[in-house]
């Protein structure tokens, strides 16, 4: 019996405060075999032993099932982490393509925030085919150079040649992430 209430009260006052929910989820899991045990009014050893056995039992699935939820939630933050990290250096290429350029405000807005997110959105997508990746990441460049008044003839055709293209793959990207 001292060895039922040991585990039980080590077991119970090792959660968190966070873990309210976890605790009672426990207490309640594990109420009718104490019920029983108090129920009996001459309880065996083999009565405590088979209540340890169960509660044992117990405390192994709730700490797997705590287990999994807790390595689920940490890779959901290494993953989001990762996303930030990309992110950062998504915007840091984007401030590069920026630099000695002028671009209208609400363009080199658009590429810093919803392009950014773009971006980051094909390269974390196995869906997505390189081909496509690379046009879609391209789209900065394009648009900035797009934006610069042609000095020749040239520029301006191969201005005029490229607009299509940089159209389409503005629409699918912002398609992408709605």
């Amino acid at each position: 019996s001292w060895q039922l209430i040991n585990d039980l009260v080590s077991y119970v006052s090792g959660f968190r405060p966070d873990e309210s929910a976890e605790q009672h989820q426990f207490i309640e899991q594990i109420r009718p075999v104490i019920d029983q045990l108090v129920a009996n009014t001459e309880p065996t050893s083999e009565d405590f032993i088979q209540a340890h056995h169960e509660i044992q039992a117990a405390i192994e699935a709730q700490s797997d099932e705590l287990l999994a939820s807790r390595e689920a939630t940490l890779k959901a933050l290494e993953e989001a982490d990762h996303l930030e990290t990309l992110k950062g250096l998504l915007h840091q290429q984007v401030e590069h393509h920026l630099e000695n350029h002028t671009v209208p405000i609400v363009v080199s807005d658009f590429l810093r925030g919803p392009w950014v997110d773009v971006m980051v959105h094909v390269m974390t997508q196995a869906e997505i085919d390189d081909a496509e990746s690379h046009g879609l990441i391209s789209v900065v460049e394009d648009l900035v150079t797009s934006l610069q008044r042609p000095t020749t003839l040239e520029e301006r055709d191969r201005l005029r040649a490229m607009l299509p293209s940089l159209t389409e793959r503005l629409r699918k990207g912002m398609s992408i992430i709605n």
